[in-house]
């Protein structure tokens, strides 16, 4: 079964945070609202916990969330910016 993460930040640094959760508790998705973390330390915070490769995916930009997941899904890798 997946595992989903959906948080408003509150454009708080918590990337720390995060990557204490997404190795706790084994997240396949973490959504994020209003996060002011640049994508690549969040990457790398989400990585850093070895339970697979995240990746951001670009689709819910525009509308002011960041998507990051572990799937590998070709989509999200063709899906245009904003799309």
């Amino acid at each position: 079964m997946a595992t989903f993460l959906f948080w408003n930040l509150n454009e708080k640094r918590l990337e720390t945070v995060l990557g204490r959760l997404t190795s706790r508790h084994k997240l396949d998705v973490v959504v994020l609202a209003e996060c002011a973390i640049p994508e690549t330390v969040m990457l790398s915070q989400l990585n850093a916990a070895g339970q697979g490769t995240f990746t951001r995916v670009p689709a819910l930009a525009s509308r002011g969330l960041d998507l990051y997941s572990r799937f590998d899904c070709p989509l999200f890798r063709t899906c245009p910016q904003g799309g």
